[in-house]
């Protein structure tokens, strides 16, 4: 039965594939291969119908209802607005993008498409390397990071809430008794192609929540704190950068201490030079909430204060050429956006190579 079950499937994905090739311009979703097309082997693909895409855009107080009408008024659907971090969201299709593109550019520059970020590190490198760990040394997170002098002094999370922006949580788990409130934004209105709940489908979300909070024989940092369970993570590892903007609003509507977010673009990724996500992030920090980032997986990573050390960790790569991130230090009364620059991380990559073959 089983043999005949996975025939069934291959003809139907040999079929789907015959469909993709045949009709290329075809727009179509997984919801609209209905089981009893496939049962009478004919799949009905509407003529004519765009997927709509997650797009964010900022706005300032005062806005929120001039944007409302406009998306009305042009028949783009309703909007939503992260209120806490003045961030809205629409769907459009690519017709209606090129529309605002072409008769409304002051609408359409302010719209960033929502990007794909992904859990940092691979769950699988994670096992194999904690699991040898484990066996070899049994050092626990506290250990690991020298915080052992604050957990001896009785400092163990209480009275803190702590919210994990991951792939979700395992909250059967016995070291997890302290979980609080859960919300998975695993929806097709944040780009994602169906839905989960809040349970952990990869992994990862539970990895980085034991080491935080976990309790038991293997505690965390902080085994007494509260969880609040934002899962951003798909199956996949894989998130939406809208996601993860409706989960750090709702972060501040629970007034967590704390927000883990293990997550990260990749090299390649189409960074704008004032992105959406990184402003929401420091919109947290206003609101007096600790955020803690993943600094994509970077084989060496140092924080510089001064032009000597700059100069000093430069030697060190040359040393040891790596990909390498050096979080430089801004001198009080700077501009505010000094560290941010209006120009693309490629051409950073330019300028820095540049800088670096020069005598």
């Amino acid at each position: 039965m089983k043999i005949k079950n996975r025939k069934i499937s291959y003809i139907a994905n040999i079929s789907l594939l015959i469909l993709l090739i045949s009709f290329p311009n075809a727009i179509f979703t997984l919801d609209d291969l209905k089981p009893e097309n496939l049962m009478n082997n004919t799949i009905s693909i509407p003529v004519g119908t765009e997927i709509r895409n997650p797009y964010l855009f900022s706005y300032q107080n005062g806005e929120k209802d001039h944007f409302e009408k406009f998306f009305a008024q042009n028949g783009n659907g309703v909007p939503k607005f992260f209120e806490n971090l003045l961030v809205g969201m629409i769907s459009l299709t690519d017709t209606e993008l090129s529309f605002l593109e072409q008769e409304f550019e002051d609408i359409s520059l302010r719209l960033q498409s929502s990007k794909v970020v992904n859990v940092l590190p691979s769950i699988e490198n994670l096992i194999l390397k904690s699991t040898q760990e484990v066996q070899q040394n049994f050092e626990l997170p506290k250990d690991i990071i020298n915080a052992s002098i604050l957990t001896s002094s009785g400092y163990d999370g209480t009275g803190v809430k702590i919210a994990i922006l991951d792939s979700g949580l395992d909250d059967t788990h016995p070291a997890f008794t302290n979980v609080g409130y859960q919300e998975s934004f695993i929806l097709p209105e944040y780009g994602y192609s169906s839905e989960e709940g809040i349970y952990d489908l990869h992994g990862h979300g539970t990895h980085v929540a034991g080491i935080a909070a976990g309790s038991g024989s293997f505690p965390g940092i902080a085994p007494d704190s509260e969880i609040v369970n934002l899962k951003v993570a798909d199956m996949f590892g894989s998130a939406s950068s809208s996601a993860v903007i409706a989960a750090l609003n709702e972060a501040i509507n629970q007034n967590v201490d704390v927000v883990s977010i293990s997550l990260g673009f990749g090299l390649t990724a189409p960074w704008e030079s004032e992105d959406i996500l990184a402003e929401a992030v420091n919109t947290v920090v206003d609101n007096g909430i600790t955020v803690v980032a993943a600094a994509a997986g970077y084989p060496a990573a140092y924080y510089v204060h001064n032009l000597v050390e700059l100069e000093s960790m430069i030697q060190q790569w040359y040393k040891n050429p790596v990909l390498t991130f050096i979080h430089l230090r801004i001198a009080k009364g700077s501009s505010k956006n000094l560290s941010r620059p209006r120009i693309k991380p490629y051409q950073v990559k330019e300028r820095l190579i540049k800088f670096i073959a020069s005598p």
